[in-house]
């Protein structure tokens, strides 16, 4: 069975204050997911009309200072890979990892463990908020790609270029991007947690990935991920 879903994972990853104003978002556009009951997987990852953005911004102007897209699915890998765990009758938590590449597959250029801390369905979605943090023995969520850690695709969105390179951004010292503080999933459904996980939810499409990486102090970026302020502290990991 496939269903349209709206899907946005919003992630703001923690940083040390010298690289205060800097910001990375990143847009996925056309995800699917597919939960499953015999292992409690829930999966995000790209299509094949997938396209992934990625904008560097000053967030203190809002100005984009570059960009960088991936277009079509075939050329880069999304996953995200959650066991879901049931707690108590519609009470579930989420622990795994986020991973995306850039246009080389071989290995990630994003890389994170996710732990949730609140599953919910209300106002017909489901919402998965967690903190992420850098995975194994990664010293930084930013990974693979060297330092300056740089992402390329295969297009960008014109307009500024901070790094006079097309296609791809860059971004110093990346292993200050150590820690993460908010995981948002969301996507249209109807009923209870216990009802949604009660049976494999197969190829739901339409859905989008999206999240920033702020260092600390800078601002997080709340209106492009459609996130109220209530309620959204940052904190660093132990």
């Amino acid at each position: 069975m496939r269903r349209t879903i709206l899907l946005a994972i919003a992630c703001v990853f923690v940083a040390t204050p010298a690289l205060a104003g800097l910001v990375v978002t990143y847009d996925m556009s056309a995800a699917t997911l597919n939960f499953t009951v015999a292992d409690s997987k829930l999966k995000v990852t790209e299509g094949v009309l997938s396209n992934l953005t990625l904008t560097y911004i000053d967030d203190q102007t809002f100005a984009t200072l570059d960009s960088v897209a991936v277009t079509g699915g075939a050329n880069f890998n999304l996953l995200v890979d959650l066991t879901m765990t049931q707690l108590g009758p519609n009470n579930w938590s989420a622990a795994g990892t986020l991973g995306f590449t850039d246009l080389n597959t071989a290995n990630n250029a994003v890389e994170a463990a996710v732990q949730s801390y609140s599953v919910s369905i209300a106002g017909g979605y489901l919402e998965i908020k967690g903190y992420l943090q850098n995975l194994g023995a990664n010293s930084s969520i930013l990974v693979n790609r060297g330092d300056p850690w740089v992402f390329v695709g295969n297009a960008d969105l014109g307009g500024a270029d901070a790094d006079t390179t097309a296609n791809q951004i860059t971004v110093f010292n990346p292993v200050s991007y150590d820690g993460g503080e908010l995981l948002t999933l969301k996507f249209g459904v109807g009923g209870t947690l216990d009802n949604f996980f009660s049976a494999d939810r197969l190829n739901l499409t339409g859905g989008e990935v999206k999240g920033q990486v702020v260092p600390v102090p800078a601002a997080v970026l709340l209106g492009f991920l459609g996130l109220g302020a209530a309620g959204i502290k940052l904190r660093r990991f132990a």
